[in-house]
């Protein structure tokens, strides 16, 4: 399951600009706060990313052609996911379910595998694993992802030169 983490930040469309908002805490259901307008919806992404565009229904976005990850997870700039809030009887009060962009590809580095410093996925036909892509919004429960630019992922570990002995996981559009 995927976890939010404290300090994590969306970014929320309203009016024709962008607002973030941060999570207070860690977990699967948490309270993001920030400094937006008013209105009756919002559409939200994650991660924020001020290079962001949102154009009627779709938003423009990128993952990363380079992730750096830790064991169990992926990278959190990677992860993108999108959202359409629904507001709630008390003023300000929105809540939303994000639904993920990309895919996920899992994959194992075994104690024997000591010295991966690096993985490189690509696809074995014509495809784009990364890059910028272009999300459909329509609801917050039909989302379709279009693009990619780029026809590699490669993975790094997050922390030292080598990947230490654990599940990890890679987002691909």
């Amino acid at each position: 399951s995927i976890l939010w983490e404290k300090g994590d930040r969306i970014a929320v469309f309203e009016g024709g600009e962008m607002y973030y908002c941060t999570s207070d805490a860690s977990g699967a259901d948490v309270t993001f706060k920030g400094d937006v307008p008013s209105a009756d919806s919002y559409v939200m992404m994650y991660p924020y990313d001020k290079s962001a565009i949102l154009s009627g229904s779709s938003i423009s976005a990128n993952i990363p052609s380079v992730q750096k990850v830790r064991p169990g997870t992926f990278d959190s700039n990677a992860n993108l996911s999108v959202a359409l809030s629904a507001k709630h009887g008390e003023p300000n009060i929105h809540s939303a379910v994000f639904r993920n962009a990309g895919a996920y590809l899992k994959f194992e580095i075994d104690s024997h595998e000591s010295d991966v410093a690096k993985i490189v996925f690509s696809p074995i036909a014509e495809g784009r694993l990364s890059g910028e892509i272009s999300i459909d919004i329509n609801s917050a429960d039909d989302i379709s992802v279009g693009g990619g630019s780029i026809d590699t992922v490669a993975v790094e570990p997050l922390v030292g030169k080598i990947f230490s002995a654990g599940t990890y996981y890679a987002v691909v559009c």
